[in-house]
C-alpha cells in the first residue's frame, strides 16, 4: 500500500529522469487540497502545534501522528486556490513530496519519485548537463533520509504512547447550515491517564522528550477555533462543538 498521496512510485534513474524537470515552486501543494490531513512526526510536535490540531488515527493496525488541515473531510484549509500552501509551518512529509526512500534489495534505501507529479520546464532539474545528480536532489535525498530517521524515532514514541495506555478515542462534531458531521475515529491523550502516571513512568517521559510531544499535542487541539476562523471565511460557514 502506497502512502498517502503517493500513486506511481518508482526509484529515480538517468535514463529515464536524466531530462526531467519537477515542479517544486510554492504553488505546488494542489495535490493535497482535498485532504484534510497528513501524517506528522514527533518532532514536528511543537512547531506545527499551534496552527494544526494533533490528533491520533489508526493506521495499518496502530495509532498514527497526523495534522488536520480542515473542519470536514475532504476540505484542506491550508491550501490557497492557486496552490499555494497558507500555514507558517510546513508540514515535513508535504516538504518532501514528490520524493520518498524507497527500499531495495539488500536491505539498501534509494531516493523515489512519485512519477505522478507534476512536470515544469522551469522546474528544478533532477541531473545536471553532465548526467551527474543535481543539488536538488542531494537536497530531496537528505530531506527524505531525515524524515526517514525521525520517523522510526515517532515511532517508538508512539510505541510508548500505547504501552502506557495513554489514548483515548474523542469525537469532533461539525455544524453547518442544520447539519452536523464529523469524525467519531480520532484519539488523543487522556490528561487524566496521564496525570495519573507513576513518577517511575513520568520521569523517563520528560528526558527522552516524550512529555513535551505530548503537551504539544494537547496544546494544539485548541487549533481548532484557528481552523474555525478560516472556516467562517469561506461561503459555507461551520462550527464546530
Amino acid at each position: 500500500m502506497l502512502p498517502l498521496f503517493y500513486t506511481d512510485v518508482a526509484a529515480i534513474e538517468r535514463s529515464r529522469d536524466g531530462a526531467r524537470r519537477v515542479a517544486y515552486g510554492p504553488d505546488r501543494f494542489g495535490f493535497c487540497a482535498r485532504s484534510h490531513l497528513a501524517p506528522c512526526l514527533a518532532v514536528e510536535f511543537s512547531a506545527g502545534a499551534r496552527e494544526y490540531p494533533i490528533v491520533f488515527v489508526m493506521e495499518q493496525g496502530k495509532p498514527t501522528p497526523v495534522f488536520l488541515f480542515g473542519l470536514r473531510p475532504g476540505q484542506n484549509l491550508m491550501v490557497s486556490p492557486e496552490g499555494g500552501w497558507l500555514g507558517a509551518y510546513l508540514p515535513r512529509y508535504l516538504a518532501r513530496y514528490p520524493f520518498i526512500l524507497a527500499e531495495i534489495p539488500e536491505d539498501r534505501m534509494i531516493l523515489a519519485i512519485d512519477q505522478s507529479a507534476a512536470d515544469d520546464p522551469s522546474g528544478n532539474a533532477l541531473f545536471d548537463e553532465t548526467g551527474e545528480q543535481s543539488p536538488f536532489v542531494t537536497h530531496m535525498l537528505a530531506l527524505a533520509d531525515a524524515y526517514a530517521r525521525d520517523a522510526r524515532a515517532s515511532d517508538a514514541f508512539m510505541a510508548r504512547l500505547v504501552e502506557l495506555d495513554l489514548l483515548h478515542p474523542i469525537s469532533v462534531e461539525i455544524k453547518a447550515e442544520g447539519k452536523s458531521y464529523g469524525w467519531s475515529d480520532l484519539m488523543a491523550v487522556d490528561e487524566a491517564r496521564l496525570a495519573a502516571l507513576p513518577d517511575d513512568a513520568l520521569l523517563p517521559l520528560a528526558r527522552n522528550g516524550y512529555l513535551a510531544a505530548i503537551h504539544s499535542h494537547l496544546l494544539s487541539l485548541q487549533a481548532f477555533r484557528d481552523l474555525q476562523v478560516r472556516e467562517s471565511k469561506l461561503e459555507t460557514p461551520a462550527s464546530a462543538a
